[in-house]
């Protein structure tokens, strides 16, 4: 073979294994699509809120494709959301988990929101589904020691009431005597003997006999709830898990009869201003709420980037939902493995989680029998004799204990 031949034949040969390795590379690295199922409740009584989360989420789920997507191994996968509607009930929630599961075949799910989880948890359990909650009321039904697959990727009710109580102290010091307001859903039993400790230490009397002051998840009608609250006339009320209408309600009520006791409760989404709109600037009184706005400066980079990212007219939820997304990838990306079994030991075994919010903590030892939650600090705004008042330092309720 002549020597130019032989050169050619080198050539050929360098030029089939470059396009073959080449080729390889190409197939490796090609994003892969990574689906999460969530549950949300696009329609029903907290519809109110969840359809701009879902809004919220797919901000962050885009976010995270065009930074490169999570990857595994080496390999580089986009996510995909696919939301069912939980229909704000047990039974909306657990039809939608079933599609997730056996329909769309998805292996991690976010949702459904706290007491929707007692019909879904043992679903996902049964089928080794790993799935987060973006918040819980702390029921061993919902989330706990015989639930392996399930986590929370937001504070719960007891890290809100946690900081709650804080934001009395500070706000609110001459107040001694309180009470606590829930919905009926099967909070009480789990979340009262938390709190009431917290509360004593705290120097707190509790009231109506350390029992909390219930309403259904659906009221519209909340006279009946001003009206026994008034009958025991505490200083400060907390109210942990609360919806727009129940807290319109609750404030409005109270107000028009008199009343000016402090009212602390969560409040997502709670603009000051369409509180102000709903109840009256004389109603908007002694009043501190846990809530995002828009233009907090104490937001850390991704949530000012994904704010950034909303429309000018859309109402800003919290990114609860995309918070959560963005958990599960970064432990995903922390296990190595798209294995539930390998994500699940990791989270165990981490202490911080990065995040929409920044650095969470991770805990829930005591209270759910594993390290499952995540825990961030929360800001507040309130209004007094109309006004109001932003900006205000946030709250940490510490690692769940």
């Amino acid at each position: 073979m002549t020597m130019k031949r032989c050169l050619l034949v080198v050539i050929a040969i360098l030029l089939i294994s470059t396009l073959a390795f080449t080729g390889c590379t190409s197939k490796t690295t090609a994003p892969k699509t990574l689906k999460v199922g969530i549950l949300a409740d696009l329609s029903g009584f907290l519809s109110v809120f969840y359809i701009e989360a879902t809004h919220d989420l797919q901000l962050t789920a885009d976010y995270i494709n065009e930074k490169g997507g999570v990857t595994i191994q080496g390999q580089k996968y986009n996510i995909e959301l696919v939301i069912r509607d939980s229909k704000s009930s047990p039974d909306g929630a657990l039809a939608a988990a079933n599609q997730l599961i056996f329909q769309d075949q998805v292996k991690y799910a976010i949702g459904p929101i706290a007491f929707e989880g007692a019909a879904t948890t043992p679903l996902f359990e049964q089928n080794k589904i790993l799935h987060i909650f973006n918040t819980t009321t702390t029921s061993h039904l919902e989330i706990g020691p015989d639930w392996p697959y399930a986590f929370t990727g937001d504070d719960s009710a007891l890290d809100f009431s946690a900081v709650l109580f804080k934001i009395g102290k500070k706000e609110f010091p001459n107040a001694k005597t309180c009470v606590m307001i829930l919905p009926d859903d099967g909070t009480e039993p789990y979340l009262m003997p938390s709190v009431t400790p917290i509360l004593q230490s705290m120097g707190y009397t509790i009231l109506n006999g350390g029992k909390a002051v219930l309403y259904p998840n659906d009221m519209q009608d909340f006279s009946p709830v001003v009206s026994k609250l008034n009958s025991i006339n505490p200083d400060i009320m907390f109210q942990p898990e609360a919806a727009p209408p129940a807290v319109y309600g609750i404030l409005g009520g109270i107000r028009a009869s008199g009343n000016k006791v402090v009212y602390i409760p969560t409040l997502f989404p709670g603009d000051p201003n369409n509180v102000i709109k709903a109840v009256g600037s004389d109603a908007a009184t002694n009043f501190a709420f846990l809530n995002y706005t828009k233009d907090d400066p104490g937001y850390g980079p991704i949530l000012k980037e994904l704010i950034k990212r909303l429309k000018p007219d859309a109402p800003f939820f919290t990114f609860t939902l995309g918070n959560c997304l963005m958990v599960l990838t970064n432990v995903m990306e922390k296990a190595n493995s798209l294995d539930v079994e390998k994500i699940k030991a990791k989270w165990e075994s981490l202490d911080t989680i990065d995040s929409v919010y920044g650095t969470g903590k991770v805990g829930g030892l005591k209270t759910f029998g594993r390290r499952c939650s995540v825990t961030w600090p929360e800001p507040y705004n309130m209004t007094m004799n109309g006004k109001i008042i932003k900006d205000l330092p946030w709250i940490d309720p510490g690692p769940t204990p």
